[in-house]
């Protein structure tokens, strides 16, 4: 399989775009473990690999998240559980479903100087750790995310990273909601298994044992770089908003559809780019390229608006 001409991000940095550079799942199948798996599209660093054919292990210790991975990840092994030191159970502080991502099992984040205390509420949770996770997975793995709000250091030093044969290893390395390192405590784990740092991103570090060089030019060029123009890839939220214009114009070109139909789906598609504007400040997307692609939708948007009420 070829790589397509553009890809679709769903990861909130898109990591996936970085991963997908190095690893290219157009072109054969693998596997993952994403420990902090979360929804299964939106801010999923694996959306990505599943829409390619992969499949892997999601841990997910929150149960909104856990039940939508069972749904639309069947094919992958999903575990309820979160990741610890040593097995047993532990309590979980969760976020409100309009900030789920701040959900954390370390009580001084989850309270933190934004005093989120009324939104959290706490839960108990069974704790697994990592080398049992791979005890139970019945693959190769190709990569291994992180994204535990905190509980990093806890995770990594659960596995017997001798055992592990993953080629790249996404860790978040900050503080919950700042620019804080946190890398400290944890990384000498991975480097002395044989990884080396080869890329931060502003939020994760992304360790390898194999660098990823290519030859452009006579010149030596590795491929551990954000996620940029390059890549040509699309936001999710972009994506979005251009297939339901596409579905727009596809509906009104169709020769029974009436002018009160049309009227009423170009309304709900104004609604819909309203939510995805919403969307795009939640998760900070703030790229001028993609802010611009959604002006000029909101503009077919509205000459097609015009032309209706023309017709009427």
């Amino acid at each position: 399989m070829t790589r397509p001409e553009t890809l679709v991000s769903y990861a909130q940095n898109h990591e996936d775009i970085v991963l997908a550079r190095i690893l290219e799942p157009w072109n054969r199948l693998g596997h993952w473990i994403d420990i902090g798996a979360g929804h299964p599209t939106f801010d999923s660093v694996t959306r990505l690999f599943s829409d390619f054919g992969w499949t892997g292990v999601n841990v997910e210790p929150l149960v909104p998240e856990f039940e939508s991975l069972c749904a639309e990840r069947s094919a992958d092994i999903n575990l309820n559980c979160a990741i610890g030191r040593s097995a047993g159970t532990s309590v979980i502080y969760e976020g409100p479903p309009a900030s789920r991502g701040i959900s954390t099992m370390i009580s001084e984040h989850a309270y933190n100087s934004r005093d989120r205390s009324k939104l959290i509420t706490t839960r108990e949770v069974e704790v697994r750790t990592m080398s049992s996770v791979l005890d139970q997975t019945p693959w190769e793995i190709d990569f291994i995310k992180i994204d535990v709000e905190g509980m990093e250091s806890l995770v990594i030093a659960s596995a017997d990273w001798s055992r592990v044969e993953a080629e790249v290893v996404v860790v978040e390395a900050t503080l919950p909601n700042s620019v804080v390192p946190s890398h400290q405590p944890w990384e000498s784990t991975l480097l002395d298994a044989g990884y080396s740092l080869r890329l931060f991103d502003g939020l994760n570090r992304f360790y390898s044992r194999v660098d990823k060089i290519d030859r452009i030019d006579d010149v030596e060029v590795s491929r551990w770089y954000p996620a940029c123009p390059q890549d040509r890839y699309l936001d999710q939220v972009v994506s979005m908003a251009v297939d339901y214009t596409t579905s727009l114009k596809a509906h009104l070109t169709t020769r029974d559809v009436s002018l009160m139909e049309a009227t009423e789906y170009a309304r709900s598609l104004e609604r819909e780019i309203a939510r995805l504007k919403s969307a795009l400040a939640l998760n900070e997307v703030r790229r001028l390229e993609q802010t611009s692609k959604l002006r000029d939708l909101e503009q077919q948007v509205a000459s097609l608006v015009q032309r209706l009420e023309r017709n009427t």
